[in-house]
């Protein structure tokens, strides 16, 4: 089942509870785009015959794999990478990325240049579905929070963003440098604050201890040293593998970290473009 649901804001909340005639606090509101994919063979299909339900985005497949690929990889993976870029941009809801010139392309950036091109599907159909998912961030009606949505950022971080990582790499030997910044940028969010913004961090209690622990042995404005970040990078129980073992990673992403703090997150972006 793939559908924003991003719940009512404060904003409008007493508006949706007069449209439904009464106070509920359960209420929430989704986009008007949804799609409901189900694995199953014909005799289920035939049983169960929800595809001809008028208005409705049902599909039968005997492989979900395209579809889970599509949505885990660039859907979820340009929110969990816009995430921490726009809190620390300093930002606040999912569209006013997409309404910033200089976001709106970084994002763009990222699924076009980096994601896509690893995916070992038809290219077109690719390149429809992030278009759609652009026109579904930019949804004017939904808002939606960054910091909802960065919730448990590292879990998400194992199957959304280190993937991308890894294959870009695997396949270019290079690193994906969009995508170094998002995960970079979810370190540093995970420090709870940068110049005059702080963060509110919910996560596993783990995640929570290891990196306050990580940060707390840095300098004012400054990153740990090159052995504690061995230390985060090969710790399993964050990424579920060791990933000092990747060569140039740690440095890639100490030199990214260094260039937030000394230049700002606008200028890190511009740079990532301007390489394009």
């Amino acid at each position: 089942m793939d559908r924003i649901v991003p719940g009512v804001s404060k904003n409008h909340l007493s508006e949706a509870q007069e449209k439904v005639g009464y106070a509920d606090k359960l209420i929430t509101e989704g986009e008007p785009y949804h799609i409901f994919v189900i694995e199953a063979n014909d005799k289920v299909r035939s049983a169960l015959p929800w595809h001809q339900t008028p208005g409705l985005q049902i599909i039968y497949t005997k492989d979900l794999s395209e579809y889970r690929i599509k949505k885990i990889r660039i859907l979820n993976g340009a929110h969990s990478s816009l995430v921490p870029v726009g809190l620390l941009y300093g930002l606040e809801i999912v569209r006013e990325v997409l309404d910033d010139d200089l976001l709106s392309k970084y994002v763009e950036h990222l699924m076009y240049e980096e994601i896509i091109p690893i995916l070992p599907l038809d290219k077109q159909s690719l390149v429809d579905y992030a278009k759609d998912t652009l026109d579904r961030f930019r949804n004017p009606f939904l808002h939606h929070k960054l910091e909802t949505i960065s919730l448990n950022s590292f879990s998400k971080a194992r199957v959304r963003i280190i993937p991308t990582i890894k294959e870009f790499h695997n396949k270019n030997g290079t690193f994906p440098k969009g995508t170094i910044l998002a995960f970079s940028s979810m370190i540093l969010l995970y420090r709870g604050h940068y110049n005059d913004l702080k963060f509110a961090i919910i996560d596993d209690l783990y995640v929570v201890d290891t990196m306050k622990t990580f940060w707390s042995q840095a300098k004012t404005d400054s990153i740990p040293d090159q052995h504690l970040f061995t230390q985060l990078l090969s710790d399993p129980k964050l990424w579920g593998e060791d990933l000092s073992q990747i060569v140039g990673l740690q440095e890639t992403i100490m030199a990214q970290l260094n260039g937030i703090f000394q230049n700002g997150m606008k200028h890190e972006i511009a740079q990532i473009l301007l390489e394009m």
